[in-house]
């Protein structure tokens, strides 16, 4: 069976999508000829760091109407693979011209099979151009559909598949999450455009999927239910295969976080330290108590050069509210143990997290003052969204969330009324400037707020 994997424009153009090599490698291996299709990269459109945004429905209209003919000549690639399925990677980031690349194809190109994938794809449910949808891990759904196909009926009790039947949507249940990851063929990046991502000879890795934690406003567990991890010698045969066959010198790693499981991390560096090759790595870490000085110097040694840490907040009390596994004197010494091994610190923050107060804020502000010399780079912070099937989420009313406000992302209202989506963007513009003031970098020229506001749940 012929299948095409299409990313939709929506992404920066850094590095390939893990995922889809993985399903690549997964159809490949049961015989099925498989193309990649990533128009982010094909089409030379421009990303968000050019003002692009290609998550913004009226955005993305009116860039196809003042360029007329754009959207066709990208089907006409599509088609040109002659694809008996074709599955679109469905994200937030890309949803409006994954919708607009269903529909035309749909109505200009003839019968296919159109399958939409990925963490985001059940707000594509909308999406009547589409015969199918997978949600969660995406492997097994996608080689029995490939199995069953052309009888469409057959795969309504594919778990993990809604199937759109007669006008009616079917669904086959939660998606069946694969117990031993290394049972998975490693993911095959050929066909990819590799060299023309911006990170080059860089390419993603994962070390687990799932989370051991259940951070409040997280809504991993919504998409892994269970944690997973690899061991340490298929982690390094990859590391290996990476370097030699696609002459790969950095690898990131596209996880939860790669430290979830410290016992196999640290075979893993046993490992690349007996290697000796150089190749960097990096990716979001856990601050966690065993990732300490003579931790973080087995990392630097085995190539890790910089961990993004999601910090979130330097306030106990903030901290105990998102339900994060650690505190703020335990942050300090792993980001200190971390910059004194030549790792670089990279933290992340999230402001107006319901129950935060001004004190909360400055015992951040106070802990990033402290810290500062230790800290490579401060992202710009995040206004707390509630979505995605996080525990705020599903349970706003325990959270002090009044529920009926949650209408978007960043709509929501606590019940007394101190938090909405005014008063945080207050804060968070405020902390924008303080961080400019402090001196943690020129704050960037973008938009503080996060991808998926302008989704209603309507």
């Amino acid at each position: 069976m012929n299948i095409t994997l299409a990313i939709a424009p929506g992404f920066v153009r850094k590095k390939p999508l893990l995922g889809v090599a993985y399903l690549a490698a997964a159809l490949r291996g049961r015989g099925h000829a498989v193309e990649v299709a990533d128009l982010n990269i094909e089409s030379a459109l421009p990303d968000e760091d050019e003002g692009a945004r290609w998550w913004d429905k009226d955005y993305v209209d009116n860039y196809l109407d003042a360029n007329p003919g754009f959207l066709d000549s990208l089907c006409r690639r599509l088609a040109a693979t002659k694809p008996d399925v074709l599955g679109f990677s469905a994200w937030h980031l890309n949803q409006p011209f994954t919708m607009a690349l269903a529909r035309h194809m749909r109505e200009n190109y003839g019968p296919l099979f159109i399958l939409m994938g990925g963490p985001d794809a059940d707000s594509f449910f909308m999406c009547r151009h589409a015969d199918a949808y997978v949600t969660g891990e995406g492997e097994h759904a996608l080689i029995k559909i490939a199995e069953l196909l052309p009888d469409k009926a057959a795969l309504a009790a594919i778990p993990g598949v809604s199937m759109r039947l007669d006008g009616r949507l079917l669904k086959g249940g939660e998606a069946l999450e694969l117990p031993d990851l290394d049972a998975l063929p490693l993911p095959d990046f050929s066909g990819f455009p590799l060299e023309s991502y911006k990170h080059k000879k860089t390419l993603p890795i994962s070390f687990n999927r799932g989370c051991r934690n259940c951070c409040a406003f997280c809504c991993m567990s919504s998409v892994w239910k269970k944690f997973r991890t690899r061991r340490p010698d298929a982690i390094y045969a990859e590391f290996v295969r990476d370097a030699e066959v696609y002459g790969a010198d950095n690898l990131q790693v596209d996880c939860a976080a790669f430290n979830l499981d410290m016992q196999a991390v640290e075979g893993l560096c046993d490992r690349l330290i007996a290697w000796g090759r150089e190749v960097r790595w990096s990716g979001m870490g856990l601050i966690r108590p065993d990732l300490e000085e003579r931790m973080a110097d087995k990392l630097a040694k085995a190539g890790c050069s910089r961990i993004d840490f999601g910090f979130e907040s330097g306030s106990d009390h903030v901290l105990a509210l998102m339900r994060k596994p650690f505190n703020a004197a335990m942050a300090e010494k792993v980001v200190r143990a971390c910059a004194g091994a030549g790792i670089e610190v990279v933290l992340s923050i999230i402001l107006g997290f319901p129950g935060e107060n001004d004190e909360d804020v400055e015992n951040t502000k106070r802990f990033l003052e402290r810290n500062k010399r230790y800290i490579t780079d401060l992202g710009v912070p995040n206004e707390c969204g509630v979505g995605g099937g996080s525990p705020i989420d599903r349970e706003p009313l325990r959270f002090g969330i009044r529920p009926e406000s949650v209408t978007s992302c960043l709509g929501w209202e606590t019940v007394d009324g101190s938090l909405t989506h005014v008063t945080r963007q207050k804060r968070v513009e405020e902390f924008c400037q303080w961080r400019l003031n402090a001196g943690f970098g020129e704050q960037k020229e973008k938009s503080i707020k996060l991808i998926g506001e302008n989704y209603s749940r309507e």
